[in-house]
């Protein structure tokens, strides 16, 4: 099978390739507290795990909404009220799968079209490049 050449240009994301060198390193005994993917460094606790089960087994599972499931919306909202005692609707809360689309989407809502977004800084973990939106 014939593949496109632009296939030689997909590397790894750079918070994994941060991971597998982190793993190396605690292989060879190297104290380690990982940072660069965003997960938690303990175990689930059980009464969420006991959860998750008991909603894929109640038939909660495969794609949802866009925007988030609307019951996890509306508990945000009561969060938002209990918090700030601000009213804001459910349609105006988004759940999103973690911190790059999450900015992204938080950017390009306010519009900063050609905008360098993002400058790079030298640090270990390099994951943000300039961003720049489409004119």
């Amino acid at each position: 099978m014939k593949l496109a050449k632009n296939l030689d240009r997909l590397g790894t994301e750079s918070a994994f390739s941060i991971l597998a060198e982190a793993k190396k390193l605690e292989a060879q005994g190297k104290p380690m507290i990982h940072l660069g993917l965003g997960q938690p460094d303990f175990k689930t606790p059980k009464h969420i795990v006991d959860a998750a089960k008991k909603a894929i087994d109640d038939g909660h599972h495969g794609y949802v909404l866009a925007n988030g499931v609307f019951e996890c919306r509306q508990a945000v909202t009561r969060k938002i009220k209990k918090l700030y005692n601000k009213n804001v609707s459910p349609e105006r809360v988004m759940i999103m799968p973690g911190g790059k689309p999450t900015m992204y989407f938080a950017i390009v809502f306010r519009r900063l079209v050609g905008h360098l977004l993002l400058k790079k800084i030298r640090t270990f973990c390099q994951n943000y490049k300039p961003w720049r939106l489409p004119q």
